[in-house]
């Protein structure tokens, strides 16, 4: 083998964990907290927030998962977050998310706050605030698929 040749596959290599990265080379725990700090400094009322990453099958193919915590609890104060979160959301992220659902949890965030634990609002009604007519609505969670991220909020661009 050449050494251009050796040169072509040793980079050819390296790309490929590159590539499988999905996430452009910034760390899970820095896209959480930015997006966190975000919603928390532009949603209304809200008080906190915690962010879940994680991929629907393969590393191309980033969820989002967000849980507000926000001084809101009838249907127009906390349709207001779940659209200025879904925004924040899709816009921070690094790479274009394929999905992302909000929860949101009446009052402030409390230590050790988990995404994974099922204390938010039934969303029901603040879907029909948002006009959803049931669609994309469980009782605690809000999840919008790429299509509906990009009729609400525009294509998405990788942030600067």
């Amino acid at each position: 083998m050449s050494r251009l040749q050796i040169a072509t596959a040793v980079a050819a290599a390296l790309a490929v964990p590159v590539a499988l990265t999905g996430c452009v080379g910034v760390p899970d725990d820095t896209v959480k907290e930015h997006i966190a700090t975000a919603i928390v400094s532009e949603a209304p009322k809200a008080t906190g927030a915690v962010v879940g990453l994680g991929y629907d099958g393969s590393p191309d193919r980033r969820t989002i998962r967000v849980k507000v915590y926000a001084e809101a609890s009838d249907p127009a104060s906390v349709a207001a977050v779940v659209d200025k979160a879904m925004e924040l959301a899709w816009s921070l992220s690094p790479s274009e998310p394929v999905s992302v659902g909000i929860a949101v949890v009446d009052g402030a965030k409390p230590a050790g706050a988990d995404i994974a634990a099922s204390d938010g609002l039934d969303l029901s009604a603040a879907g029909d605030v948002l006009g959803l007519g049931g669609a994309y609505v469980s009782p605690r969670l809000i999840n919008f698929p790429t299509r509906e991220l990009v009729s609400r909020y525009g294509a998405w661009k990788a942030p600067k």
